[in-house]
């Protein structure tokens, strides 16, 4: 009787704990949050459809693990990152392209280093590292109407490059300096292959290079942008759509884990106090009837 009630207590509180997960978790008739729905998890992945004057094709976002790394001026300083990959694949009438980015967010969620691997039709013409003098963010959060962030970043191109012109050591870095503008625009529905989504539309500009800014859907339950469109001047010339996603929320998990873990401790403590009385109960009964019998003995 006592663990099916422990077990009954169980269900009674994780259905609460659901329940309460499904009230706090943002949608159309509640308030969005401006965080993210937790922290970055090794495998979470997003994957989009590309179209634009760069080229159709795909994408795959990934949190590939946390790694140590040096960035900053001539590498000297180090951080602990997570290491978001990004596999890009797209096709023009003339050009196929394949790039791969690794881009290391550091734990407080700012960029220390952006590593870029380029090839158009089979051949590379990048292969490097692009560092700051400074971290920065792409998001500032908690996101929030109105809200504005700037950052003003030296750059140094560190490898190979063919468009600026061969290679590039901290001797000879290829350098210039930008300037990272964030605003929250506003709160805004945008429905997408894998669905509708009610998003923070975020406006960054001077990611790439002066005169060109992306319009950044940013969804906290997906934790990453589920729509996004990237401009130079007043042309679109990439267009992302999140066609699906897998993340993971380890901090709900372990919150779900430990509280499991709470009730059955205090489960197993109620059993062993429930023993100990009955072994108590069972001692004085013993006694009782050894008294009993003693004393019926002398009576005879």
């Amino acid at each position: 009787m006592k663990k099916r009630s422990f077990f009954v207590t169980v269900s009674a509180v994780a259905v609460v704990l659901l329940l309460a997960a499904a009230i706090a978790t943002p949608s159309l008739s509640t308030p969005l949050s401006g965080m993210p729905a937790d922290i970055p998890a090794t495998g979470d992945t997003w994957k989009y459809d590309l179209s634009g004057l760069t080229g159709t094709g795909n994408a795959t976002l990934m949190v590939a693990g946390v790694v140590d790394i040096k960035a900053g001026f001539n590498e000297s300083t180090q951080y602990h990152c997570y290491n978001y990959t990004t596999i890009l694949n797209t096709t023009t009438p003339s050009v196929n392209t394949t790039l791969i980015l690794h881009t290391y967010y550091s734990t407080d969620g700012n960029v220390t280093a952006i590593h870029v691997y380029r090839e158009d039709n089979n051949v590379n013409t990048i292969n490097g590292t692009y560092y700051f003098n400074v971290t920065w963010k792409m998001f500032d959060f908690p996101l929030a109407s109105p809200k504005t962030w700037s950052k003003d970043i030296a750059i140094y191109f560190i490898g190979y490059n063919f468009y600026y012109g061969g290679n590039f050591d901290w001797s000879n870095p290829y350098n210039y300096n930008m300037t990272v503008n964030g605003s929250v625009v506003s709160l805004t529905n945008v429905t997408v292959v894998k669905g509708t989504f009610e998003c923070w539309l975020v406006n960054e500009t001077g990611i790439f290079a002066p005169g060109t800014y992306s319009l950044l859907y940013y969804n906290p339950d997906v934790k990453n942008v589920v729509y996004r469109e990237d401009y130079s001047g007043a042309i679109c010339i990439t267009v992302w759509n999140m066609t699906d996603y897998s993340v993971s929320y380890p901090i709900h998990e372990l919150i779900m884990m430990m509280t499991m873990f709470t009730l059955f401790n205090t489960w197993q403590q109620q059993q062993q106090t429930n023993l100990r009385i009955m072994a108590g109960v069972g001692a004085a009964v013993i006694i009782l009837a050894v008294g009993g019998v003693a004393w019926y003995l002398r009576r005879r």
